[in-house]
């Protein structure tokens, strides 16, 4: 199977066997939609998750890696009621280095947005759990107050971070000596101390507080 729509079906979760549909182009419900799009020449295939209007406290008990392998990019989107996106795994099995089944280690971009409740993305945001993340935006989420900011020095292929009207925001120190653009926008203290050791590289920094 290569398309499968059922955008009048509201589920809760990620469908089960989902892993399996190894030849699955698209997928489209109501609040999930997977997006694969063959790569051109010399670029990798773009394979997109996308949850939409999520009602639960806590995330879908499906969302870890390895119900979503080889996903490249992640699109969180409205989900009011969740305080905190993290992994499902414990700080053991971030550092250890048989990790494939906890990890996104193929997810290049993430975006989050419009999760009005959402208090702390610490976790998720954490180098052992999106090692080779190179875009993160998060907008609209009025009442985020923790990213881990200080542990972006260990994110080497971020290159793009954008931060706009999350106002709430108490990180400080941001270092992030990868990043080719930094926008921010009502973020808060994020970037009350900026560092960046390689002053050749194109910052664009807005902070409209």
């Amino acid at each position: 199977m290569q398309i499968f729509y059922a955008t009048k079906w509201s589920i809760d979760d990620i469908p089960s066997g989902f892993v399996k549909l190894i030849n699955l182009q698209k997928f489209e419900s109501e609040k999930y939609q997977f997006h694969h799009e063959e790569g051109a020449t010399n670029k990798e295939p773009r394979r997109q998750f996308k949850f939409v209007s999520h009602n639960g406290e806590s995330p879908p008990c499906g969302f870890h890696a390895q119900n979503m392998p080889d996903i490249t990019s992640l699109d969180l989107v409205t989900w009011d009621n969740v305080k905190s996106i993290s992994s499902s795994m414990n700080s053991e099995q971030i550092h250890s280095h048989d990790c494939n089944d906890s990890t996104f280690l193929s997810l290049s971009d993430v975006s989050i947005n419009c999760c009005k409740n959402l208090s702390s993305l610490y976790q998720f945001l954490q180098p052992g759990y999106v090692p080779f993340i190179k875009k993160i935006m998060i907008s609209n989420c009025f009442s985020l107050e923790s990213i881990p900011a200080e542990r972006f020095v260990d994110l080497h292929f971020l290159e793009v971070l954008c931060v706009c009207r999350c106002p709430m925001i108490k990180s400080q120190h941001l270092f992030a000596p990868s990043l080719k653009k930094l926008d921010l926008e009502n973020s808060g203290n994020l970037g009350g101390k900026t560092s960046n050791n390689f002053y050749n590289l194109l910052l664009c920094l807005s902070s409209r507080k």
